[in-house]
């Protein structure tokens, strides 16, 4: 063992050849045995993640994030929303949750008006109107447009009742990250002062795209990942292990790995900690790539639904 040992550091740390002298290379690992066996680096820079709402949904139940944590967007006016582009899933409360960053693209809508009795609509949906059109003819009088350059809208509820609205003709847009919950669908009013946007800006999750059963691959105790008890549950955490960054982090994996058999340095780094989502047919339904200090949130062969966080980075 001491022997492959000195040759993997010699060859791969690039130190001195302990090969040829085992009584310095047991004293290297005497002297450096606290840096060697110490824990790796505890966490990812703050800034090489971007900030993420992390959910974990079942049921379109809430889990994993506190209020305390979570930020929202809302506007003091009215918006249309025009268009939802990203990849999401929908939860039981008709919410969208984004498993990948997206963005939504909003008008600001200008002026409300509710159709009476009587009524006589001069205007179609969706066209383009200027300051002093005549949009709406009440009682033998005529209602003109405000604006300057709008479009209108126009919609009608369940009760029958009609609502023209004018929109201003500039878009808008919101950029967002993945984990985001957006409570509102294309095509729609949200009304002025109602959440749009749920999201936790400290964490970065996972998110499965698809219900089915979680196949790891090359997610191997030892070597491609290790576990760590977390300070604060006292629960033991699968987290992914990174590629040294410096000498002593490189033997360090090297001494932890060799702990538990065999050690091939080129095969660790060819492999690729996944983690499969498999149907009842065990064909992959989507799949996902795990870098050096993910965290592992299901266990291998744990059934999960859409938009159930199954990993994360802190």
């Amino acid at each position: 063992m001491r022997d492959m040992t000195a040759k993997i550091i010699m060859n791969k740390v690039k130190l001195k050849s302990f090969n040829e002298n085992p009584e310095e290379f047991d004293k290297f690992i005497s002297d450096n045995w606290d840096k060697l066996v110490s824990g790796y680096p505890k966490e990812r820079p703050n800034d090489e993640y971007p900030a993420d709402l992390n959910m974990c949904r079942k049921g379109g139940d809430a889990t994993k994030v506190s209020k305390e944590s979570r930020t929202t967007l809302k506007y003091p006016y009215p918006v249309y929303i025009m268009d939802i582009i990203g990849e999401y899933v929908q939860l039981d409360n008709g919410h969208l949750l984004f498993t990948e960053s997206g963005y939504v693209t909003f008008n600001k809508v200008l002026r409300e008006y509710k159709l009476e009795h009587g009524d006589e609509l001069l205007v179609e949906n969706l066209m383009k109107i200027w300051r002093g059109n005549v949009i709406i003819k009440r009682k033998g009088e005529d209602i003109v447009s405000p604006e300057e350059l709008a479009i209108t809208l126009i919609r009608e509820n369940r009760e029958g009742e009609t609502t023209l609205y004018l929109v201003s003709m500039w878009d808008q847009r919101i950029h967002f990250p993945q984990g985001s919950e957006f409570a509102a669908q294309k095509d729609s009013i949200v009304e002025a002062e109602k959440t749009l946007v749920t999201f936790d800006p400290s964490a970065n999750p996972i998110i499965a795209k698809a219900s089915g059963t979680v196949k790891y691959h090359d997610i191997i105790l030892g070597s491609t990942f290790k576990e760590e008890i977390n300070e604060d549950t006292g629960i033991t955490e699968k987290r992914i292990m990174e590629l040294a960054k410096d000498q002593h982090d490189r033997i360090e994996r090297i001494l932890h790995y060799l702990f538990y058999g065999d050690y091939n340095d080129k095969e660790y780094e060819s492999k690729m900690p996944r983690i499969h989502i498999v149907d009842d047919n065990g064909k992959e339904v989507t799949s996902y790539v795990l870098s050096g200090g993910a965290y592992i949130m299901v266990d291998e062969g744990e059934r999960v639904c859409a938009g159930q966080t199954i990993a994360e980075y802190r």
